[in-house]
């Protein structure tokens, strides 16, 4: 970097006192102009320090309806009933719990259905419960819906509580 410092003078032919310089710094290509209040004395000139760099922007928040989307159907998944005769899956999905009966027994199969949501508010969460009951005949499938309600707030998760058959 370059500097040259030039005196100002104030009053007539020259005689006037000295009031500070005008500095002329030239670097890199890039030239700057300031007024050195100095009073007459001699001024250096360093190169004024990197901007700070800019802070990374924060990443992205990942698009979760995206990532739910990927996924397709949720899978049915095997749940208890309580008789050896008779098997049920069940698929949730957003408060709402489905549960495929097979009755295999010579009897018809009476089953309470029993599920938990947790859900989620703007203050606090917490869960809701649902229930259904139904019977399946003898040798016949069936299905069995239980929901559960959040009322205002969002379903985070809905689970089988439990199925019994009897």
């Amino acid at each position: 970097m370059i500097c040259i410092m030039r005196k100002v003078r104030i009053g007539t032919g020259g005689r006037g006192a000295v009031l500070g310089g005008r500095l002329r710094c030239a670097a890199m290509g890039f030239a700057a102009m300031g007024l050195a209040a100095t009073g007459g004395a001699a001024t250096g000139c360093s190169a004024a320090p990197p901007p700070d760099a800019p802070p990374a922007p924060p990443a992205p928040a990942p698009d979760l309806d995206d990532d739910l989307g990927d996924l397709g159907p949720a899978e049915p998944e095997p749940i208890e009933t309580g008789k050896d005769c008779a098997t049920a899956e069940a698929v949730c999905d957003l408060g709402v719990c489905t549960a495929k009966l097979v009755n295999g027994c010579a009897q018809p199969v009476t089953c309470a259905f029993e599920i938990l949501a947790m859900c989620q508010g703007t203050d606090d969460g917490g869960e809701a419960r649902g229930k259904s009951r139904g019977t399946v005949p003898a040798g016949a499938e069936g299905e069995i819906q239980a929901a559960a309600d959040c009322e205002d707030k969002a379903v985070a998760s809905t689970l089988v509580d439990r199925l019994s058959c009897s």
